[in-house]
């Protein structure tokens, strides 16, 4: 990696050694902490998280949140702060259709924890948004598609547990390796959109969070 200081970029370094060959890389700034999160997807079926501090310029805090990933050639990984609390959340997909996550608060990991889909095939890929004005954030989970339909989930977490989802979108066979997946949050924070891929349609399929529940799902 390289550090940009604003007018240049800085020499070439190391962070903390994982498991495996890198398949994967995915990272968040602090919104409270002058601090980074490396999350890495590796070709030993695992997914670490680590923590820059910003002050010491030093990489520490690594963390394995799960050494059963399925398919390693998916982007399964995604980490996000919330935006009051400053607490990130780390979330991967391991070999079922559950993903797991892990919550940072500063000085502290949390254990891992397994997040309950109706998906019905593995979890493939990930994503995930923050609330710019609260705790909520969104994390929606695509599965592996090998039974077509219904092969998206939103989830919203509200600072302490998922509360509510959305399923729908499918993934057109053989187009698999295509995560598919569009998320936002108004500036406002007052409601959030998902667009996700419509099967073999030439369009998308999108459902609008508005902050206690999901609008019907339109094309």
């Amino acid at each position: 990696y390289r550090l940009w200081g604003g007018t240049s970029w800085g020499i070439e370094q190391n962070a903390i050694a994982v498991g495996g060959t890198i398949n994967w890389v995915r990272t968040a700034a602090g919104v409270k902490r002058d601090e980074y999160i490396l999350v890495t997807m590796d070709q030993s079926n695992s997914a670490y998280a680590q923590v820059y501090n910003a002050t010491s310029s030093s990489w520490g805090n690594q963390t394995l949140i799960t050494n059963t990933v399925s398919n390693v050639t998916r982007r399964g990984i995604a980490v996000g702060y919330e935006s009051v609390s400053g607490d990130a959340m780390v979330v991967s997909c391991s070999n079922t259709k559950d993903p797991v996550y892990r919550i940072w608060n500063g000085s502290t990991w949390s254990a891992t924890s397994s997040i309950t889909t109706s998906l019905v095939n593995v979890c493939n890929h990930l994503e995930i948004a923050s609330d710019p004005t609260s705790d909520e954030m969104i994390l929606v989970v695509r599965d592996s598609g090998a039974t077509v339909g219904n092969n998206y989930e939103a989830l919203v977490w509200d600072g302490s547990s998922f509360v509510s989802s959305n399923r729908f979108g499918s993934v057109q066979a053989g187009q698999e390796l295509r995560a598919g997946i569009g998320l936002k949050y108004e500036t406002s924070g007052d409601q959030a959109i998902v667009a996700v891929t419509n099967g073999t349609t030439n369009g998308f399929i999108y459902s609008t969070w508005t902050g206690t529940g999901w609008t019907a799902n339109a094309t």
